[in-house]
């Protein structure tokens, strides 16, 4: 409807490794692009050799309003705060593939989002769990800014071959625009907040020196937490100081602050809901399941196994270490026929709250 009525829409999408993942983002660029709206995708693996992908989920309108978080635009990801396992009445909310569960049956060949690929008669529903936030104003700017330097370096940095008119570059506004319109927050409700765009960009996703400005967010209001740290993630995977496997040193600044917390008898708790088990297909015993075996096995090396773990140093020096942390997952139960069924409700969001004073989201 936008494209109709004349706006310029411009999608960047994260182009994956088609054997590795089932996204089929060449079906989503061939079902999107149509007058006025203009799609990317990125990266080009024969240009970056790393498994890696952009991982963002970001929405910019006019420059003046963005949507952040983790929110992914696909299948399997709409849901409400009842989380229900099953809808099989014929007033289906969950059509074809959406109703989705990753641990039972992946997606496959998403183009034919109608096929149902697991007997909703038979098989709850797995329940997805995530945070998305609405910025108005300057900040929205930041996030428009910095999708303009992401969609310019893509086109810039497509092959000649396939340059087209239907990628143009991107400008910013020349003026923002609550300063060239009458544009303002609707102050029925809201509250004026301080806000800072970070992000993780380098050279092959931005053309940029490498920035972690959110692992050193994450770590700043780690170390300067008062009372209490709540933290939601879909992974918990990260290093000590000096380890080499893992770069990342949440893990690290969450341990120092907990040991002070100690030595100054402090009252202080640190929160984490993550998934009970990574999303992918398969029995943990499968010999098909190496990749949910991976991410179980760097999350319990961060966690609590392999003897340099957070909760394993914890234990050389404060005596009860769940006193001070504590990790938490969320399951849903429903009746489906006659049967009681159970499933996960998977945490998908990238959430810290710190002293409910600061939020990284």
């Amino acid at each position: 409807d936008a494209a109709a009525r004349g706006v310029q829409v411009y999608v960047l999408i994260y182009k994956e490794h088609k054997f590795v993942l089932p996204n089929d983002s060449q079906h989503a660029r061939d079902e999107l692009r149509g007058p006025n709206i203009h799609v990317s995708r990125h990266p080009e693996f024969y240009l970056v050799p790393q498994m890696w992908s952009h991982h963002e989920k970001i929405v910019v309108i006019d420059q003046s309003v963005a949507f952040v978080g983790g929110l992914d635009i696909a299948l399997g990801r709409y849901d409400s705060p009842a989380h229900d396992l099953v809808d099989s009445g014929p007033q289906q909310t969950w059509t074809g593939q959406d109703y989705s569960n990753p641990r039972v049956r992946d997606f496959v060949d998403v183009a034919n989002h109608r096929a149902e690929l697991i007997d909703r008669e038979a098989v709850p529903r797995m329940p997805w769990h995530d945070i998305h936030c609405r910025l108005e104003g300057p900040v929205a700017l930041d996030v428009a800014h910095h999708f303009i330097l992401r969609w310019n370096f893509t086109v810039e940095n497509k092959v000649v071959s396939i340059r087209s008119p239907q990628r143009p570059m991107l400008l910013p506004f020349a003026k923002p625009i609550w300063e060239a319109t009458d544009y303002a927050l609707n102050g029925s409700g809201t509250d004026a907040v301080n806000c800072q765009i970070v992000r993780s960009l380098c050279q092959w996703s931005g053309g940029i020196a490498t920035e972690k400005s959110i692992q050193e967010a994450y770590i700043d209001l780690i170390r300067t937490a008062q009372h209490f740290i709540y933290i939601e993630n879909q992974f918990f995977v990260s290093g000590f100081e000096h380890e080499k496997n893992v770069a990342n040193r949440v893990v690290d600044a969450l341990y120092h602050r907990i040991v002070a917390a100690h030595e100054a008898k402090q009252t202080f708790r640190v929160m984490f809901l993550m998934p009970l088990l990574p999303s992918f297909e398969g029995a943990v015993t499968s010999s098909s399941s190496a990749s949910l075996r991976a991410v179980m096995h760097w999350q319990y090396t961060t966690i609590c196994r392999g003897g340099n773990s957070l909760l394993e140093r914890l234990a050389k020096i404060v005596p009860d270490p769940s006193q001070y942390v504590a990790f938490f997952g969320l399951r849903q139960h429903a009746m489906l026929g006659t049967q009681v069924v159970t499933e996960m409700i998977y945490i998908h969001s990238k959430l810290m709250i710190v002293d409910d004073r600061m939020a990284i989201i």
